[in-house]
């Protein structure tokens, strides 16, 4: 496979390459003996140009004998092998609902696919709309509540309903089942109850709406750095100190 002249790529988590050029990860995709490439930077899609000879079978058997390897983030060997029949049959509709996959490599070569079915699974947002641009003309079924109401209110406060918003744009409820650090709490335990924070998915940016309204933009994307932000923002607002001087006491000891 030739990749002209694009600087040097790390290649060990094959279809996904990190490009120096680009300095963003890429995914690619052999196609009508043409490279594509997805700059996950960009968003968008590239023809890179690649002269490639039967590259997709071969880069999908090399593909598939490394999540042979690692068959867990795939939901196991039998889903492996589920992918592998649906694709050898040409089959077009695929049921792979709470099967516990975390990644979606493989599905990106059944270009004979017209649905797939997600529901149940741990992704990211993000993985399904890159399946979704991989495979544009299949229904990509992944269904996910797009709201998890504050689990009580802050029936002090004279702003609002007593409740702030958190909107999320790439993670999903199953997620902040993380564990908060040092407590026996989950991510969305904490949040939900001692912050009195509806935690609402699917928007286009990460921001929290304080009780007055007020849009605070946020930095972090993975979930424990995202969880530790908005608590020590909220830390510093009128009635967050109290609620989270309230937390503190309830552990016993102040968490970072």
């Amino acid at each position: 496979m030739v990749m002209g002249n694009r600087g040097w790529m790390w290649f060990e988590h094959y279809p996904w390459v990190y490009s120096n050029e680009d300095q963003s990860w890429v995914y690619l995709l052999p196609k009508d003996q043409e490279m594509l490439a997805y700059v996950v930077k960009e968003k968008s899609w590239e023809a890179w140009g690649a002269k490639i000879e039967n590259s997709h079978e071969s880069s999908w058997e090399a593909g598939y004998l490394n999540w042979l390897e690692n068959s867990e983030s795939y939901g196991g060997v039998e889903v492996l092998q589920l992918i592998k029949e649906t694709k050898e049959q040409e089959m077009k509709t695929l049921y792979l609902e709470n099967m516990g996959l975390s990644d979606l490599s493989p599905l990106m070569y059944l270009t004979e696919l017209k649905e797939v079915f997600l529901m149940g699974n741990p992704l990211l947002l993000s993985q399904v709309e890159q399946l979704r641009s991989v495979l544009p003309e299949a229904t990509v079924d992944f269904p996910i509540d797009l709201d998890l109401p504050a689990l009580r209110s802050n029936e002090g406060a004279s702003l609002g309903n007593g409740v702030r918003t958190l909107r999320l744009s790439s993670n999903t409820p199953s997620d902040f089942l993380l564990q908060y650090p040092e407590t026996s709490y989950s991510c969305s335990f904490v949040l939900r109850y001692f912050f009195h924070t509806d935690l609402r998915f699917g928007s286009e940016t990460n921001e929290l709406i304080s009780m007055d309204g007020s849009a605070f933009a946020l930095s972090s994307q993975e979930v424990e750095a995202l969880t530790l932000e908005v608590v020590q923002l909220i830390a510093g607002m009128y009635y967050g100190k109290g609620e989270y001087d309230a937390f503190i006491s309830t552990l016993g000891e102040e968490l970072p």
